[in-house]
């Protein structure tokens, strides 16, 4: 900038003119652990613009952070003190539900014990803990009499389901 006086004189000096950073927020989140849970959550850092900030969720939340999140699609803005804003989206996803088809073998004479049923266990996550109501455990369970067996199913995430195979003669 150049000032001139009336005398003839001039003052020259220099303006700096500031911005802040751009506004941007980082987004975390967690998955929901078991098909249908509500324990997803997300979290956001918000970096740039100029404090304090003014966050709001879809969910009509403003912290930084939500949890009891169900698995779905939200949405996240922030404005700084300023009024810029900017926003993003996000997606908490779910493992696939935990399911059993059990292929089962009667049995052909009264009062043998030659049943058997056999659980193929698809969805949840990681591999499966099987426990039947009969002491066996894996997959497959044999020298079985007529009746219901109930097969317990675990997952690496906690996750649980209960299935009944009968056995008939």
């Amino acid at each position: 900038v150049t000032i001139k006086c009336s005398n003839g004189c001039e003052i020259t000096d220099s303006v700096y003119i500031n911005e802040p950073d751009p506004l941007v927020i980082a987004i975390s989140e967690q998955d929901v652990s078991c098909y249908g849970g509500t324990n997803g959550a997300a979290s956001i850092v918000v970096g740039g613009g100029t404090a304090p900030y003014t966050v709001l969720w879809s969910n009509g939340s403003s912290d930084n952070s939500i949890a009891g999140l169900s698995a779905g699609d939200y949405s996240v803005s922030c404005t700084d003190a300023n009024g810029c804003v900017t926003g993003d989206q996000l997606s908490i996803h779910q493992p696939d539900p935990l399911s059993v088809i059990f292929s089962v073998e009667n049995i052909k004479c009264f009062a043998q014990l030659t049943g058997a049923a056999t659980a193929t266990v698809t969805g949840g996550v990681g591999s499966y803990s099987l426990n039947w109501s009969n002491g066996a455990s894996g997959a497959s369970a044999s020298g079985l009499g007529a009746g219901s067996y109930t097969l317990h199913i675990s997952d690496d995430n906690g996750c649980d389901l209960s299935a009944t195979a009968e056995i008939t003669q």
